[in-house]
């Protein structure tokens, strides 16, 4: 006993060293949350949990703050549902800026550290062997590639390590039929709690569980009592989070966010050595799975030795069903479009109600890690249950083998661990440019505004993450946010720009400088707010509201962020300049654009060689440009929209043999209805 409270001791120094190497220790500071806003998944995660803490408490536990006046559960804002219930309790005596995400990734560490070491000491006695083996665990690149950004799924895979217990230890802890109802209890519990995709993973070693049992028992009641276990608790976790409301469960994406073949030697750039294989789409990264060198070593050196016999195998049966859930998990990431680098070897015709149903988790790519861990087991207790010629040497050979597979393993994935450490160590701070607006400032502070309107999504998806974070700051509702499922309300019901013709005195609307010529067509107050413009009924007392010259005109880059995309070219974020090569094209922002004449100037080089056109309703319809003057450096034109367009494009194709530089584009709107054209330039 007092043996294993050394190692488990030195397994907690060892999960924390590596968390400390990977990430420092800024992060642990509870009260640090700029790191939090920068943009991304982190962002969308740090404010569900400050609008879910600063909400009422409700059961189920959802709240409104972002998504008024629907419910949301904070499972789908992937805010680490336990934490945020925990915190939520004790919020009262927290301080007010309160972050969990570095405390969730250290004990993560620890926890994925002891789970490794459980289940190595069943086939090792030597401490450096499992203190060697849990290192393998510990810089997973699993779990250094989902930390942070999909923390939870990161965070959580030390679940996968304690629902793989249950057939590790079957005859020694969980054959009792008790035992084992308590274990895959809890581990549905915190699947759902932490991440409900690990509900998914789990159920294959809980199918491979009830295979082993019925093997060893001949007693089916027991595998239906322990399945009927597992889904009782996630349906009675899953309705206390609310997750049973809302939108539709199902999404699109089965068969594209899959995994490839190539997904255990696919380093995804994280490798010192191995090359960045090709996939069949991007979002194959989502099956990421790249085992690093070192275990590649490792899985090949046990190999040939379990083929020259050298190794003990106890348990066959249980080999086997390890075996086959490793498999069977791997074949259902592959999902039905099987794929290798970046080609399509087949695909599996499914009904569309199947492909409904695997859309509750479409993502099946990320299954790949119950193989994934299933083969890290494989190599290490398979190295440990190899017979040597004697003891000695059997021992050391095997410390050797597995400490120098190790050393390899860190190498190779160092690159990836110092960039992890430097991002995270690097201080950074966050100004939310919504809070230097004088006009939201003054709207902040008004206690009969309570609720913030984002009539339009900047090219259909902008998270808007600036307007959320203002609104849970200064105690608002507001509309949209992104979240992993529906609440109920599709994109069109959003993106609504007629809500500004019952505009109420209680709501601010705001559109993204882009679309601000929406505002033309309605009698609001409307002030500058920084990237967007923000429209009221009443008019704010101490700032300045715009004029319909300022709301019918707009100039700026080629910014991607606004929604201006390239083909064959790129853009110089520094200096503001798009580049596009022969044969390119560059379009977007797919802003809105009220009736009438506008004018339309764009500034750059080599601009007598391009192409120009404007079309709506994703290129179905083109509307016609009349063109005043084209040279190199600047073209004009006037454009008139009979009607207001939603999604304006704006394309110009590069037809010379010389790549073109673009500015600046202005638009400034000169013909409303009756009125005669103003002089535009």
């Amino acid at each position: 006993m007092k043996s294993k409270k050394i190692l488990f001791s030195m397994v907690i120094c060892l999960s924390v060293i590596s968390f400390l190497m990977t990430y420092g220790i800024h992060i642990l500071d509870p009260t640090y949350d700029d790191w939090l806003l920068v943009g991304g998944d982190l962002s969308q995660h740090y404010i569900g949990w400050e609008a879910f803490r600063n909400s009422p408490w409700k059961f189920p536990f959802v709240f409104n703050t972002l998504t008024y006046p629907e419910n949301i559960s904070i499972m789908f804002t992937d805010s680490i549902p336990l934490f945020a219930l925990l915190f939520k309790a004790v919020s009262p005596f927290l301080p007010d800026t309160f972050q969990y995400w570095g405390i969730f990734g250290l004990i993560s560490y620890i926890l994925m550290g002891i789970m490794a070491a459980l289940i190595l000491i069943k086939y090792s006695k030597s401490k450096l062997f499992v203190l060697l083996g849990c290192g393998f665990f510990l810089f997973s690149p699993t779990v250094l590639f989902r930390m942070y950004g999909h923390e939870a799924l990161g965070g959580g895979q030390w679940i996968i390590l304690l629902a793989l217990l249950s057939i590790v230890y079957y005859h020694e802890k969980f054959y009792k039929i008790r035992s084992g109802m308590i274990l895959w209890a809890a581990v549905s519990f915190l699947s759902c709690y932490i991440h409900l995709y690990f509900a998914l993973f789990c159920l294959f070693f809980l199918v491979g569980y009830c295979i082993y049992d019925y093997l060893i028992t001949k007693k089916i009641v027991r595998s239906v009592a322990f399945v009927l276990d597992y889904f009782l608790v996630l349906l009675v976790s899953v309705f206390s989070l609310g997750g049973l409301g809302g939108g539709d469960k199902s999404a699109d994406g089965y068969g594209y966010y899959s995994s490839n073949l190539n997904t255990f030697i696919d380093s995804g750039g994280n490798s010192k050595f191995l090359i960045n294989l090709p996939n069949y789409v991007e979002a194959q990264n989502e099956g990421y799975a790249y085992l690093g060198l070192g275990m590649i070593l490792l899985l090949l050196i046990v190999s040939i030795l379990t083929i020259n016999g050298n190794i003990i195998i106890y348990n066959r049966k249980k080999l086997a069903v390890l075996i086959s859930v490793a498999v069977v998990s791997f074949i259902y990431a592959l999902s039905n479009n099987v794929t290798l680098n970046d080609k399509l070897l087949f695909k599996i015709p499914l009904p569309g109600k199947i492909v409904d149903l695997l859309g509750i988790f479409r993502c099946s790519g990320r299954v790949s890690w119950v193989c994934f861990y299933l083969l890290f087991l494989f190599a290490i207790c398979a190295l440990s249950m190899y017979k040597g010629k004697s003891a000695v040497w059997n021992r050391n050979v095997k410390i050797g083998i597995l400490g120098m597979c190790f050393c390899i393993q860190i190498l190779d994935l160092s690159g990836a661990i110092k960039g992890k450490y430097i991002y995270y160590t690097e201080e950074y701070k966050y100004e939310n440019e919504l809070s230097q607006s004088e006009s939201m400032m003054e709207i902040a502070e008004d206690t009969e505004i309570g609720h913030l309107n984002i009539v339009k999504s900047l090219n259909g998806e902008s998270p808007y993450y600036d307007i959320a974070q203002f609104a849970v700051t200064y105690g608002k509702t507001v509309n949209r946010f992104v979240t992993v499922h529906g609440v109920g309300r599709t994109e069109e019901d959003l993106n609504a720009i007629e809500d500004i013709e019952n505009a109420n005195e209680q709501t601010a609307y705001l559109l993204p400088k882009l679309d601000q010529t929406a505002f033309l067509d309605y009698s609001l107050n409307t002030y500058d707010a920084g990237k967007y413009t923000v429209g009221i009924k009443r008019a704010l007392k101490n700032s300045s509201a715009m004029s319909r010259e300022e709301l019918g005109m707009f100039e700026t880059w080629f910014d991607p962020s606004l929604g201006f995309a390239v083909t064959e070219g790129k853009d110089d974020l520094e200096k503001q300049i798009r580049t596009v090569y022969p044969d390119g094209v560059s379009y977007g922002p797919y802003n809105y654009m009220t009736a009438g004449t506008y004018y339309i100037s764009i500034e750059g080089k080599g601009l007598d060689q391009c192409l120009f056109s404007c079309h709506s309703e994703s290129g179905v319809v083109e509307w016609a440009l009349e063109q005043l003057n084209v040279s190199d450096q600047k073209a004009e034109f006037y454009v008139t929209f009979d009607e207001p367009v939603a999604d304006a494009e704006f394309v110009i194709s590069n037809i010379g043999e010389e790549n073109i530089e673009l500015n600046q584009i202005v638009y400034k709107i000169v013909q409303y209805a009756d009125a005669d054209i103003e002089e535009a330039k």
